[in-house]
């Protein structure tokens, strides 16, 4: 439980902080550099604007496994699906307004965070291509996404969010 409360608690702190208040989500910088998420955003004022996003974590939830990576720009994904280390594609669903689950995480549901703003699964796919143990405690994942979310309360603002990621547990060497 207090996994579930440090890793809700990053995701608050993430999207609090911002380096400029003034600046519109709209207007992103270009990341410097390439993260384990390439993603590529559609809809919500963005056309084919290029996201790289860095591991957080992968985490075992009571739901499933979560995946979280964020920015440096006030951008964020979570994505949970069932825990498995087997090649995958998971159905992504509609974020419930009430989460049935404790841990306020539900089974194939994501959330993309912009600043302040906080975009629910409506559809799509997170498939996972690849997973190898390379043993002493390293793993790797790797897969694609295509997924539709839409503006919290707006019930009809959608950003549609499409890439890749390769992504090393905590016990790789930093070398990989």
């Amino acid at each position: 439980m207090k996994k579930i409360a440090f890793i809700l608690l990053a995701v608050g702190f993430l999207m609090a902080c911002s380096s400029d208040n003034d600046t519109d989500n709209n207007q992103m910088q270009n990341p410097i550099e390439i993260g384990e998420y390439s993603l590529v955003l559609n809809g919500a004022g963005f056309t084919e604007q290029r996201v790289e996003l860095f591991n957080d974590t992968i985490n075992f939830v009571g739901p499933g496994s979560l995946f979280a990576a964020s920015d440096d720009f006030n951008n964020a994904l979570s994505v949970i699906v069932p825990s498995s280390s087997e090649e995958a594609i998971n159905t992504i669903e509609a974020y419930p307004e009430n989460p049935m689950h404790p841990s306020g995480f539900e089974a194939n549901t994501a959330s993309f965070f912009m600043g302040e703003d906080v975009y629910r699964s409506e559809n799509g796919t997170f498939e996972l291509e690849a997973f190898e143990f390379n043993g002493d405690m390293c793993a790797v994942w790797t897969g694609n996404l295509n997924i539709n979310f839409t503006l919290n309360g707006s019930g009809g603002e959608t950003l549609n969010v499409t890439g890749t990621f390769e992504v090393f547990s905590e016990g790789c060497n930093s070398d990989n």
